[in-house]
């Protein structure tokens, strides 16, 4: 009777270790969740040459700017590598210039303002 009774306060003890342990680990999976959490914090909400928008008014003012400053930030606007992208405006300008001089409505080439193309 003894051993059976020594052998249950064993095995509660162990429970109560795992018990333990499982709390122990969940309480350090969540201090990490919260320390990637606070190193993967923004550091920008919005990016600088975003606020500096309204500043440039000219379409070519704001795309020197992000060659310039930020080349990541000028693949990820048009979404496509600089070269890429006046490679396509060079082959597109005669097109829609030419369509200009009809009686359509058409978007300047190389402009990106939202009234433009309301």
């Amino acid at each position: 009777m003894v051993i059976l009774r020594l052998e249950e306060q064993v095995l509660a003890l162990y429970k109560k270790h795992l018990e333990h342990q499982q709390e122990l680990e969940a309480a350090l999976f969540l201090l990490l969740v919260r320390r990637r959490r606070e190193v993967a914090r923004r550091r920008y909400w919005v990016k600088p040459w975003i606020q500096r928008r309204s500043f440039f008014d000219d379409y070519e003012n704001l795309m020197v700017e992000l060659q310039r400053k930020a080349g990541a930030d000028f693949i990820g606007f048009p979404r496509m590598h600089p070269e890429m992208f006046h490679q396509l405006v060079d082959r597109l300008t005669p097109r829609l210039t030419k369509l200009q001089g009809l009686t359509l409505d058409v978007v300047d080439p190389g402009s990106t303002d939202g009234e433009a193309m309301a």
